[in-house]
């Protein structure tokens, strides 16, 4: 039996953290009206240039980018906060073979853009499992 925890499921199990958990519905609501509120001041904003108005074109502009800048800020942090014990920068492997449960982890350092040079230590953890018989 063999388990690949791929980046798709850490990205699918903070997706379900931040859904799921009370103490994340707050930060969310708050993101979520930012960005409705960056939306339409830029909604505005555009329909604000055809009037010839740029006194509230200025206003509606320093409205959307301040308004999307802290929801940008806001999302991130909520996700970085989210990703405790989900390690991004780790591959992990579980399986089992003849009475032992293994379980691989290997942490990349230093794997930005040249993650191909990247320094990697691999540690794997075995647990016995007795064998029992009826």
């Amino acid at each position: 039996m063999d388990f690949n925890v791929t980046k798709k499921n850490k990205k699918k199990a903070r997706k379900n953290r931040i859904r799921k958990e009370k103490k994340w519905i707050i930060p969310r609501v708050v993101t979520t009206v930012l960005y409705i509120v960056s939306i339409v001041s830029f909604c505005v904003g555009i329909f604000v240039i055809s009037n010839n108005d740029y006194e509230k074109l200025q206003i509606f502009g320093i409205i959307f980018v301040v308004t999307f800048i802290i929801a940008i800020i806001l999302s991130t942090v909520v996700k970085n906060l989210a990703s405790h014990w989900i390690q991004d920068r780790l591959n992990e492997k579980l399986w089992m073979d003849e009475n032992a449960l293994y379980h691989f982890q290997q942490v990349a350092f230093a794997a930005g853009l040249n993650s191909r040079n990247a320094d990697s230590t691999g540690y794997t953890f075995v647990t016995w499992i007795p064998a029992t018989h009826h």
